[in-house]
């Protein structure tokens, strides 16, 4: 199915060369000798473009895009960082590139990343706090280490994650296994992911395991909780057509618009988005260049994108399995690389109005 508002779309995307001053620094062979030099280099809203290697740490504090020219072959070190913390209204995104463990506060996207922390260093490779983090089609596995920990470690923050895994630390001699996520005071929205609690005691093992204050939303996704305990442990939130193992859940089954996206955002090919929903739902699509966060009263869920800066992208309805499929060209040529796109929908079949998590991110 396609959008009919993809000349829309296609004038916007045809602006961003004017609309946005970017400037590239490259860190490798030619360039930079490490990401703390080409960020020491940079201005809000750069791009900095990593050739394969091993890098040393790095804290970044403002807006900028950092990028591997190929996926998978940048491995960033632990030690004293790396952290992301960027300052109020603006974001950092990081495409490509395998971590030892990340702290974040602020606004950061994760595209293609692997966070595995070695067991000599942390368990805990992903640790937010007042951080707002969204990741796609990354990896984050913990391994056994010296304290009780998860994968996932949130404090005060929100999360989304769409087409992810997260695997918790099997228990060791040194400390019991851990959760793949656990959260304190925070919000969870995932779909097409799988969350696995590490193999040990009982007790540390859930798939997603949150306190009094903190709220998942789970869609289309697979829990595993390696023990009798049930893979969801939280007071607040909901799951729809997820699969648990063990089947229990504290969160109620009900309606969670899920949100898919099987490619990344591709200069000159086809952005293909599949939504669940219910059957015969109407569903509204939006786009945006920047992302936000704020509550709006006809929504369950937050706002990810700005009310001000975000186009609607089509209205479609959900087929009788409840499955909204919609593509939109993305233009080529280098005016559109390295630019953000980032899409979020909407169920209209039920008050309060459901909000998906969000997919799109940097054209590649």
């Amino acid at each position: 199915m396609r959008s009919p508002f993809l000349a829309i779309l296609l004038g916007l995307l045809g602006l961003l060369d004017v609309a946005v001053a970017q400037t590239t620094h490259l860190v490798g062979p030619g360039g930079h000798p490490q990401i703390t030099a080409a960020i020491a280099a940079a201005s809000p809203g750069d791009v900095v473009l990593v050739q394969p290697g091993t890098y040393q740490p790095f804290t970044l504090t403002i807006g900028l895009t950092i990028r591997a020219v190929v996926p998978g072959t940048v491995h960033v070190q632990g030690g004293w960082g790396p952290l992301s913390n960027v300052v109020a209204g603006q974001a950092a995104h990081f495409v490509g590139l395998d971590f030892d463990w990340l702290f974040v506060g602020g606004r950061l996207t994760l595209d293609s990343c692997t966070l595995i922390s070695p067991a000599a260093l942390s368990s805990q490779p992903l640790s937010g706090y007042l951080a707002e983090v969204h990741l796609q089609r990354c990896l984050v596995r913990g391994l056994p280490g010296n304290a009780p920990s998860a994968a996932v470690h949130l404090n005060n923050s929100e999360m989304t994650a769409t087409g992810c895994t997260f695997v918790g630390p099997d228990a060791n001699w040194l400390g019991p296994a851990g959760a793949a996520v656990e959260l304190f005071a925070s919000t969870l929205r995932a779909s097409d992911s799988t969350f696995t609690g590490g193999t040990g005691s009982p007790n540390y093992t859930r798939a997603v395991w949150g306190d009094a204050a903190s709220t998942i939303w789970l869609a289309d996704s697979t829990l595993v909780s390696n023990s009798t305990a049930c893979p969801i442990s939280a007071s607040n939130g909901r799951h729809a057509r997820c699969t648990l193992t063990p089947n229990c859940a504290s969160i109620p089954a009900g309606p969670v618009l899920g949100i898919r996206a099987p490619q990344p955002l591709q200069n000159g090919m086809p952005f293909v988005l599949e939504l669940r929903t219910t059957p015969g739902a109407l569903v509204g699509v939006w786009v945006a260049f920047d992302l936000a966060n704020m509550p709006v009263p006809l929504l369950e869920q937050t706002l990810l994108l700005p009310i001000a800066g975000a186009w609607s992208a089509g209205f479609f309805v959900a087929d009788p399995t409840g499955l909204v499929v919609a593509s939109w060209p993305i233009p080529a040529g280098p005016a559109v690389v390295n630019r953000s796109l980032w899409f979020q929908a909407f169920d209209a079949s039920s008050a309060p109005l459901q909000a998906s998590g969000i997919a799109g991110g940097i054209v590649r």
